[in-house]
């Protein structure tokens, strides 16, 4: 089966890791720990649900069972948690880091799908995996902290410190700002389902705007989706306009 894999330096592919995230891959391991966040609101959401049908079939249930919502916060929580802590575990097992003078083969398209190098370790049971059947759209925007797709509160420390750790690692390049919008990269959107989490954010190696690679990526995966890429927002419009000059 032929394929073809677009290659980025390891400072490039840290860099990427930063703010691309998947959710909606069909094999392989995903960067996306939030989910465990999210299934702790839908826990107590069913739990609580249960607890008022009961409450409203069974007369004095709610009385004699009030525990129940207590304990609809705390499984949901503890689920949720759960979850979490997996996600990073199992992340932080499947990741090999580069050394900071080799290449990493970041993308890599065949006939049946995408693959997503976000481990630098290409095994087919770690590496995430999406169809080409299984999209609904490509979105192109540019690069946003993760909490623009994701939502949730921002975190500027944070987001400094893992930046800091970047810079650290590669001293002999001009050190990059930690900012929620680059204007001067783009960020890919491929969404499977209608959920705002079943998507896959990659953001692209900022030299494969130079050289080519990214007008290639871009023609490859509107030929293998079938799917038309359109962009993001009219924030977007507007850069990808001015990138195409």
């Amino acid at each position: 089966m032929k394929s073809m894999g677009y290659t980025c330096s390891a400072r490039e592919w840290e860099f990427s890791r930063l703010f691309s995230s998947v959710s909606g891959s069909d094999r392989g391991a995903r960067r996306s720990p939030f989910v465990g966040c999210l299934t702790t609101i839908l826990v107590w959401i069913l739990l609580l649900a249960v607890y008022y049908v009961l409450a409203f079939l069974v007369p004095d249930f709610g009385d004699q069972f009030s525990w129940m919502k207590g304990a609809a916060i705390t499984l949901g929580i503890a689920i949720g948690a759960f979850i979490f802590i997996r996600s990073l575990l199992k992340s932080g097992t499947a990741l090999v880091m580069p050394q900071t003078t080799d290449s990493v083969r970041y993308l890599i398209l065949d006939d049946r799908g995408l693959s997503v190098n976000f481990y630098n370790n290409e095994d087919v049971r770690v590496m995430p995996f999406i169809t080409w059947e299984g999209i609904t759209s490509i979105e192109l925007d540019i690069t946003k902290e993760l909490r623009y797709y994701t939502g949730g509160k921002a975190y500027p420390a944070r987001q400094e410190q893992r930046v800091a750790i970047f810079n650290a690692r590669y001293p002999d390049y001009p050190p990059e700002e930690a900012k929620d919008l680059y204007t001067d990269r783009f960020t890919l959107l491929i969404k499977k389902e209608r959920s705002p989490l079943s998507h896959t954010i990659i953001q692209i190696p900022q030299s494969w705007l130079l050289n080519g690679h990214f007008h290639h990526l871009l023609r490859q995966l509107e030929s293998h989706s079938g799917k038309r890429i359109q962009e993001y927002d009219e924030q977007a419009v507007k850069y990808v306009q001015a990138w195409l000059k």
